[in-house]
């Protein structure tokens, strides 16, 4: 298992290195547009990395030629976007800050009715 585990960081690795290598020949532009793709592809690499897998799931992860960019176009085919994710959280944090904003107001306003 360790050395399927080992070839499977290896492929991950070079798959990633090679992006940016592709990257860095293409025009500014096209970098700067290709930016969350970047992001996207070194943090699954990290997560793979890191993450203990069962064998069964190293195996199957091999047999993809490209493990980053598979996982890539999956997640852009995704119903749930990034931007949906991000749309729920900035309203999470909304709701918390109209929370806490109600609390300090009502504090305030028996603060003076006490007075």
């Amino acid at each position: 298992m360790e050395d399927l585990r080992g070839k499977l960081n290896k492929r991950v690795e070079n798959e990633y290195e090679n992006f940016i290598e592709e990257l860095k020949k293409k025009p500014v532009e096209q970098m700067i547009s290709s930016s969350y793709e970047k992001v996207f592809k070194e943090d699954l690499k990290e997560i793979i990395l890191n993450t203990e897998l069962e064998p069964q799931e190293v195996k199957a992860l091999l047999k993809l030629d490209n493990v980053l960019q598979t996982s890539y176009d999956g997640w852009m085919d995704l119903d749930a976007s990034y931007m949906d994710i991000l749309d729920n959280s900035l309203r999470e944090t909304i709701d918390v800050v109209v929370k806490d904003f109600k609390a300090e107001t009502k504090q305030k306003n028996k603060q003076k009715d006490c007075r």
